[in-house]
């Protein structure tokens, strides 16, 4: 599993009257943007999209590692975890070990659901509401996790790299280790 950016930028900020260090931290969510492509673990595209939001995924898919849905749900919009109708998705309240549905929900998106990670009876599964046929094979939490982590560390870096200074949050390497969340290394 693999989530990467390219063209990092914040286009936006100036127009808004904004620079990257002065920026408030919702601004700086939605206008940090870079070429989004999510892959399965074989190299197939899941999801690709031009001027993403990724500083918002990133501490979205954190959030949700962190806290469960409920946390992600704050960042990002109301989650929809229960569904009788969906064979992949058992329901349930979230666990410490199990952190429920993810769907990131962005101003910048025209509909919720552009980056979906559900649970299903096999593993997790990335996905997308924009093709709601591509879906990554299960994988075990610790898997997916070590993707968020690698992921967020690297717009972290990109984000710094334009002059902004990002909480803790955006850096997966801050949170205790934990099932959600492997110890480096751990991939």
């Amino acid at each position: 599993m693999e989530f990467s950016h390219r063209n990092l930028g914040a286009a936006d900020l100036s127009r808004r009257g904004y620079r990257p260090g002065t920026a408030p931290r919702a601004v700086l969510l939605l206008d940090i943007e870079a070429d989004l492509v999510v892959r399965d673990g074989d190299g197939r595209p899941l999801f690709a999209e031009d001027a993403f939001p990724v500083a918002e995924l990133a501490d979205t898919l954190v959030a949700w590692l962190h806290h469960g849905s409920a946390a992600a749900t704050a960042v990002s919009g109301p989650a929809t975890s229960d569904r009788p109708d969906d064979p992949d998705d058992p329901g349930g309240p979230d666990t410490p070990d199990d952190p429920g549905e993810c769907v990131f929900h962005s101003l910048s998106c025209a509909e919720p659901g552009a980056v979906l990670v559900r649970r299903s009876p096999q593993g997790w599964r990335v996905g997308s509401a924009f093709d709601p046929g591509a879906w990554s094979r299960p994988l075990p939490l610790p898997v997916l996790a070590a993707a968020v982590v690698r992921f967020a560390d690297a717009v972290r870096r990109d984000v710094a790299d334009q002059g902004v200074v990002p909480g803790a949050r955006w850096c997966a390497g801050d949170m205790p280790p934990s099932p959600r969340n492997p110890a480096p290394g751990a991939r």
